[in-house]
């Protein structure tokens, strides 16, 4: 009797310990599934920078054609500064139409990098899912290693609580 209690325990916990080291796999794959979640966000949000060039240099666009046309006639170098206004209004958009460029060219590159990501992704969703269906076993060696430590752990619980039973009793004096 005492044998097969002992049995249907050791059963009892090696299910509790096989679901133990399965979650630790799963956790593996969720940590995986969100630092490619975070590389996605990060991945995505670098066309944000040529945007923000873009408008930048529009705005010093708007801000020469607006200082070219407060110089006076008056002004003896007014030609030139004109014409210096004309070359920054001009150099502002050659690096708006180059930055619209390489903004085209990273765009393509990012798709295909969160395309990447998200194969990655499904991969580790599909892992995930094999490991919670039963499909991807854990290690036989790390299964055993895992029930030995707990059921040394349930026979320390179980000799502390007969101790403290044994304690707790009334003493008899003869």
């Amino acid at each position: 009797m005492l044998n097969t209690n002992y049995q249907k325990t050791i059963a009892a916990v090696k299910v509790i310990a096989r679901d133990q080291l399965r979650m630790e796999l799963i956790s593996k794959r969720m940590t995986k599934i969100a630092n490619l979640e975070t590389e996605k966000i990060t991945t995505k949000d670098s066309i944000k920078s040529y945007d923000e060039a873009i408008a930048r240099d529009t705005k010093d666009i708007a801000r020469a054609t607006y200082a070219k046309s407060k110089i006076e006639d008056a002004n003896p170098d007014a030609e030139d500064l004109r014409k210096e206004q004309d070359e920054i209004i001009k150099s502002l958009n050659e690096s708006i139409a180059e930055t619209k460029e390489n903004k085209i060219s990273a765009q393509k590159d990012i798709n295909d990098t969160i395309v990447e990501l998200d194969k990655e992704i499904d991969e580790q969703k599909k892992g995930i899912k094999k490991i919670e269906d039963g499909e991807t076993k854990v290690s036989l060696e790390e299964l055993n290693q895992l029930t030995d430590v707990l059921m040394l752990d349930i026979t320390k619980a179980a000799a502390n609580a007969s101790l403290k039973d044994i304690t707790a009793s009334p003493t008899v004096v003869a």
